[in-house]
């Protein structure tokens, strides 16, 4: 009981890094010929763009990333997931119903598809083990304590803690080209200076083919949230494990696109998140950058509402005051009474595939309500794009202006 309070309490804790970070970074720059063993930040990966490197960006996030305890096989010599990590729900020893219904799904997607992955999976008996701590899982009402967490029990680390949250396979095609529409992109910059908007057929086909591809397959989606408090979904980082070069290139194309928006803005963060049916989406917050680009990969015949889905994005901003806490993490707490004072204004855009939504990203934001059809295929995929610094403050900017 004491093991799983104490991992339960690692997993909601708030990290902003570690001594085993600041430690590794120092010992890297003490010998710049050694390879590179600090993790890649938001602020690498910034500075790698505002450089236009991105072959350096790519080989620093897979260089890390093939040294960490997400790898296959004994953790021995491997760099432990730093604290930052588990406490956005990313950790090895918990998990929720939902989270590793996700991981069934995805592994049986995955090997239909691979052999060698099917292969693996079948010797270790991997897919099954997994069912079988996901039977073992109460139903949610009972693990209020939790808000929906499962902390591992041992026999549950017997059966898959050698499997969970491993990058197990990480595809990482050469990219196509072009990635976007250029049709569709010729009026952004004027666009987005009259407020949020969206840009419809933005990605090629064979762009859309190829990210689509790229999140359905890939086992980097260690993240899960609290079901009780956040409801259900998965998600990916950049700096954990999400850095296929295709995805660091649509970064690039999208500030060619909008040179007057993004070509003074580095790419800040990067993410996909996968929805689970049962659950809502994501309440109100605000992220932390200049531009927000929201991309939406699911087929539309997958949701049961056309004219719902999407997103919602309001036409206040948190106070140059607010914390990160207040307009990100608790931002559906601390924005109400703004929100209220304006009458809840905002501009909703549907849900369609292969549709960008661009928004000032400190405007605050949610999820619109959802209903898609079930089935691993049919998941609700939302990629995000975050460029620049934010711009707080209650006024809006002048047009133009960030």
């Amino acid at each position: 009981m004491i093991r799983r309070t104490l991992l339960l309490v690692a997993c909601f804790a708030s990290a902003a890094g570690s001594g085993w970070v600041r430690r590794a970074h120092k010992r890297t720059q003490r010998n710049a010929t050694r390879p590179q063993l600090q993790p890649v930040t938001s602020e690498d990966v910034s500075r790698y763009f505002a450089k236009n490197d991105l072959d350096g960006l790519c080989a620093a996030l897979r260089d890390h990333f093939s040294r960490t305890a997400r790898q296959p096989g004994p953790l021995d010599g491997k760099l432990p997931l730093r604290d930052a990590l588990v406490a956005k729900g990313a950790g090895a020893h918990y998990s929720s119903a939902y989270k590793l219904q996700h991981d069934v799904e995805q592994l049986e997607y995955v090997a239909a598809r691979n052999a060698s992955i099917a292969a693996y999976l079948d010797e270790h008996a991997v897919i099954e083990r997994f069912q079988r701590v996901r039977r073992r899982i109460p139903p949610l009402d009972q693990l209020q304590r939790t808000n929906g967490l499962w902390a591992f029990r041992p026999e549950d680390t017997a059966d898959i803690g050698d499997f969970y949250n491993r990058a197990i396979h990480v595809p990482d095609p050469q990219p196509v080209t072009p990635m976007l529409n250029a049709e569709s992109w010729k009026d952004a910059d004027a666009r987005f200076r009259a407020g949020p908007f969206a840009v419809d057929d933005a990605l090629t086909p064979a762009a859309l083919d190829q990210i689509r591809s790229l999140l359905l397959e890939s086992t980097v989606f260690f993240e899960t949230k609290m079901p009780a408090v956040f409801g259900g979904y998965v998600g990916a980082v950049v700096e954990d494990g999400l850095h296929a070069r295709a995805l660091l290139e649509l970064a690039g194309e999208l500030r060619r696109a909008m040179p007057e928006t993004l070509g003074d803005h580095p790419l800040a963060y990067l993410w996909c998140y996968k929805y689970d049916s049962q659950y809502e989406g994501i309440s109100v917050h605000a992220d932390e950058a200049a531009v927000n680009l929201n991309i939406w990969l699911t087929p539309d015949d997958a949701n049961l509402d056309p004219e719902s889905g999407g997103l919602v994005v309001y036409t206040a901003k948190p106070p140059a005051t607010a914390t990160a806490e207040e307009y990100n993490q608790r931002g559906a707490e601390y924005a109400d009474e703004l929100l209220r004072s304006t009458a809840y204004a905002n501009v909703t855009i549907p849900y369609r595939q292969n549709r960008i939504v661009v928004f000032d990203s400190a405007l605050y934001h949610k999820t619109d309500s959802f209903r898609f059809r079930g089935g691993y295929e049919n998941r609700r995929i939302n990629l995000t794009l975050l460029f620049g610094k934010m711009r707080r403050g209650d006024a809006a900017p002048a047009a133009g202006e960030l």
